[in-house]
């Protein structure tokens, strides 16, 4: 199995990239909810809250690739100041964060408009 490597220069080509190289090798982890006879649950953060949209694939495959069982993810401050420890020669799984935030703006006539921005 090949492993995807995802940079930060382009996530949607990336995600694009590691669904494409799955779907050649025969595998698509967000049809068969097990990995290795395990079940496999929605991805969670360290607080027990789900991961939501594109992390859920992201996540997902990450978990297939490297043979993680655990729902949970987190980071390595998260796993250290929890008595956890991390694998060695582990490395990082990247995922997005996306939210919308309104502001009022004036328009042209000086009236006061709410605007929302998508991050």
């Amino acid at each position: 199995m090949t492993k995807t490597i995802i940079s930060h220069k382009d996530i949607y080509q990336d995600v694009t990239n590691a669904i494409i190289a799955q779907l050649e090798t025969g595998v698509a982890s967000w049809v068969k909810p097990w990995i290795g006879g395990a079940s496999m649950s929605l991805p969670k953060r360290a607080t027990g809250e789900y991961y939501k949209d594109i992390n859920i694939l992201l996540l997902w495959t990450a978990a297939h690739e490297f043979d993680f069982s655990s729902p949970y993810w987190m980071t390595f401050k998260q796993a250290k100041a929890l008595g956890a420890q991390v694998r060695k020669g582990s490395k990082s799984t990247t995922i997005v964060y996306a939210n919308v935030f309104t502001r009022e703006k004036q328009d042209a006539e000086g009236k006061d408009v709410e605007r929302t921005s998508h991050f």
